[in-house]
């Protein structure tokens, strides 16, 4: 028996085949975003489709899809190709999924204006997202003894997702001061943490070919540096299973699911949030040899958050956000390879005086060992830095003279 076509229920149905045609025309993204905004308006949803912006996100127009398809056994055929409206909401998604993807390319290589870019909103929010993911799928595995990896992740998706809050504040839900608070607590609490980690793999390495006669004095430090691991790790899961963190964490994902206040063009947002963050780090002098730690702890973290703020907008911005995070990011390498030195020389000095007074040589010898490759370390930064302040200088020669036009 043949099956009866029935008439759909959203409105303009006529306007499906030409929107499918649309959708398996290979055009420029300008032309899916035509294409995204006259499927939502036509089919399901005017009043949403017109207050979205350009660039309407897969999952929007899945979700619209899966609403107002309600009728399973309602079938409907245009000339070419019939089409069960229960399997309609798939059919177009995957298709569009495989355009997207494809504009996605296009987009990278593009040049000059008519680019489609994602609102600073999505971006944001899209961020925000994926850190608090990567942060809550890493703290089942805080509490190893073997694996110190789980508290590294988690404390760097908590210091990115910090950073995407500050550089993104005007394109977000504002954030209450308690969770702001609690973000805080936990990102400290991880650091503690972080920082015996360090300390103990430097510790394991550089025992691995000190002399035997050192082995009494590193074997009495290490053993120190365990018991406050195990320290300021009870205190870190003390936090994360308080009745507090657990409010944090439900009022959290709360917060992800509420709007935007507003919605900007990426492109100037982008431009804006890096040149202020450089501009933080020019102000430190070229040379750094002669720096004090204090100021060089300062630049390291100056840095970090260039390095954060640029890497946030590689994917939709061009070829200078991935210089300047590249760069930035071997600065904090080094950088922190210093003040590693600097902490780890405070620590040990702390330990020799109160337990191994009888221990000169050895803590001279590790003294030196610290020293001599934090002046080589150094050296490496203050070129590195010098040579970012030429590239700096070239590159604003070139846009002056026309020939580097940044995206």
């Amino acid at each position: 028996m043949k099956q009866k076509h029935l008439a759909p229920s959203f409105p303009d149905a006529s306007i499906l085949k030409p929107a499918l045609r649309l959708l398996d025309a290979e055009r420029s993204w300008l032309g899916l975003t035509k294409t995204s905004r006259l499927i939502l308006s036509t089919l399901f949803l005017p009043e949403t489709a017109a207050a979205l912006p350009l660039g309407i996100p897969l999952e929007a127009i899945g979700n619209a899809m899966r609403k107002h398809y309600q009728a399973k056994d309602e079938i409907f055929e245009t000339a070419e190709n019939p089409l069960q409206l229960a399997e309609l909401p798939d059919a177009l998604g995957c298709r569009f999924a495989v355009l997207l993807r494809r504009a996605e390319k296009r987009q990278s290589k593009a040049k000059g204006h008519g680019v489609w870019q994602p609102t600073v909103a999505a971006v944001a929010l899209e961020i925000v997202r994926t850190e608090w993911s990567r942060f809550m799928t890493r703290l089942y595995g805080i509490a190893c003894p073997w694996d110190a990896e789980y508290v590294h992740e988690a404390r760097v998706a908590l210091r990115r997702l910090r950073a995407a809050l500050r550089v993104f504040r005007k394109d977000l839900p504002p954030l209450s001061e308690v969770m702001a608070a609690r973000l805080c607590d936990i990102s400290a609490a991880l650091g503690c943490v972080r920082d015996v980690d360090v300390f103990l793999e430097f510790l394991r390495d550089y025992s691995e070919t000190a002399p035997v006669e050192q082995n009494v004095f590193l074997q009495g430090l290490r053993t120190s540096v365990v018991h406050k691991r195990q320290r300021v790790l009870r205190a870190l899961l003390t936090l994360l299973d308080s009745e507090e963190c657990h409010t944090f964490f439900s009022d959290f994902n709360c917060w992800m699911s509420l709007s935007s206040p507003m919605s900007r063009r990426l492109a100037p947002v982008a431009a804006e949030a890096l040149d202020k963050k450089l501009l933080t780090t020019r102000c430190f002098p070229r040379d750094l040899r002669g720096a004090p730690m204090e100021q060089l702890h300062l630049l390291r973290i100056a840095c970090k958050k260039a390095r954060y703020t640029a890497e946030f907008f590689v994917p939709y911005c061009g070829e200078r956000y991935a210089v300047e995070s590249a760069r930035m990011e071997r600065m904090q390498n080094l950088l922190g390879q210093v003040h590693d030195a600097d902490v780890f020389l405070e620590v040990i000095e702390a330990y020799y005086r109160r337990h191994s007074a009888g221990a000169e040589i050895a803590f001279q010898t590790l003294e030196n060992y610290l020293t001599e490759s934090r002046v080589k370390v150094l050296e490496e930064a203050t070129q590195e830095w010098k040579n970012a302040h030429e590239g700096w200088a070239k590159e604003v020669r070139s846009i002056r003279s026309g020939k580097v036009c940044w995206q």
